[in-house]
């Protein structure tokens, strides 16, 4: 595994260099809404809060907005805008969702584990197929690198990442893991990993081509 670091100010630098003509201001009063949907009575008590969301195409080419709510994840289905699902967790401000196949992957920091959600049977429902913990139960974000089939789940205790073979996604082995400083987010894509250090004002780049 090959670490650099990189401050935040010099990529700030580099892409005001390399991206002169980018525009940093979005004027979001100027999109039109894809849909707009009445929550019922039950719906607006399962999504009172929650701090973010990911999105799935079926096989069917339907689109699914799945919502990391403070009392659970919702499958939202955008074609029709309709909720078909909604699936209790712990009660938290913090729950990641990201998805691989026809898999949703879920954390959370206040456990259980990484719950697996099977996608096939939307918009009916979402089934829990697995829940993965390998004794760290917590985890406030994750990233999948869905061209190899690695997930990166941020450690419980905000010291790094944990490296999770996918490669039979209902049953995920842990590999291995890499300390870094304070990590508050991460991504992940063909082998390199960006690691976002918090309040270390810094993020790390990671080849994980060695696992």
């Amino acid at each position: 595994m090959i670490r650099v670091v990189v401050g935040v100010w010099a990529v700030v630098l580099c892409l005001l260099i390399l991206t002169p003509s980018v525009s940093f201001a979005i004027d979001c009063d100027t999109l039109p809404p894809r849909f707009a949907f009445q929550l019922t009575p039950i719906d607006t008590f399962f999504f009172s809060g929650g701090n973010d969301c990911w999105g799935w195409v079926g096989p069917d080419g339907t689109e699914y907005a799945l919502f990391g709510g403070q009392t659970g994840i919702g499958f939202v289905n955008v074609t029709t805008g309709t909720v078909s699902d909604f699936e209790t967790g712990p009660v938290c401000t913090w729950r990641d969702i990201k998805t691989y196949r026809h898999y949703a992957y879920e954390v959370s920091e206040c456990g259980p584990g990484m719950r697996i959600w099977d996608l096939s049977m939307l918009p009916d429902s979402a089934h829990l197929v697995a829940t993965f913990s390998n004794g760290s139960t917590r985890s406030h974000n994750l990233n999948i690198d869905t061209a190899t089939g690695y997930a990166y789940l941020v450690r419980q205790n905000y010291t790094g990442f944990r490296i999770i073979s996918l490669a039979n996604p209902e049953a995920p082995v842990e590999l291995t893991g890499v300390l870094t400083g304070e990590l508050h987010d991460i991504y992940a894509r063909n082998d390199t990993v960006w690691a976002a250090e918090g309040n270390n004002h810094s993020f790390s780049i990671w080849n994980m081509a060695n696992k």
